[in-house]
């Protein structure tokens, strides 16, 4: 095996480009141990021999695709919060909306979602890089939540339960099949949610008596 180039001209970063979306996407569907690198050769569309100018391997390519999709896991949080809202008087419908987005988001990524939680749990660098990706939006939503007005005692800790336990609860709501089980969980998440962050009736009847 030669070593792997790393490609310069255009044509060759959309080859590799390629083959990491089409490699990715036969892993997470199939499996990665039922899909070999001829495998993702041959839907790509190229020869094995191209495949390990860029690649050491397969697992090279998981980690290049987990590289460059594992935001859409996340990315229902994003496309709440881009919109300018004044997060401490919306919180509620904001929450409300963040996990019925997640619900479908966890849909339409399901076949990702099930084999990255998978391979997370033997794979070292595969947890590594979901570990940091998590990191990573952790630092992002709190910095949207500051911008949109929201401030509280301990946040990033707080936001950091959220990008941790919001997409377990859309896994559970989605993998249920049950619509019942999801709106009752929604209700109890929405007011778990509300008293983590102090906005829950209770919790604003003490502020104001303090």
């Amino acid at each position: 095996m030669g070593k792997v180039r790393e490609p310069s001209r255009k044509s060759s970063i959309e080859k590799k480009e390629h083959i990491i979306e089409i490699g990715f996407h036969m892993i997470c569907e199939r499996g990665y141990h039922h899909v070999s690198t001829v495998d993702i050769a041959k839907k790509a569309g190229v020869s094995t021999g191209i495949i390990y100018q860029y690649f050491q391997d397969k697992h090279d390519i998981l980690l290049a695709g987990i590289r460059k999709y594992s935001d859409l896991l996340y990315s229902f949080f994003f496309d709440v919060l881009k919109e300018e809202t004044d997060l401490q008087k919306e919180f509620f419908s904001v929450i409300e909306k963040i996990l019925e987005e997640g619900i479908q988001n966890y849909r339409a990524t399901l076949a990702i979602q099930q084999e990255l939680t998978s391979l997370k749990y033997r794979d070292p660098e595969v947890l590594y890089l979901l570990q940091e990706k998590e990191k990573e939006v952790t630092k992002a939503l709190d910095q949207l939540f500051c911008e949109r007005k929201m401030q509280v005692a301990h946040q990033k800790e707080k936001v950091h339960f959220l990008v941790q336990f919001i997409p377990m609860f859309c896994r559970d709501c989605v993998l249920s099949g049950s619509s019942f089980y999801e709106e009752a969980m929604k209700k109890e998440v929405l007011s778990m949610v509300l008293c983590l962050f102090g906005e829950c009736k209770h919790c604003q009847k003490l502020r104001e008596e303090a």
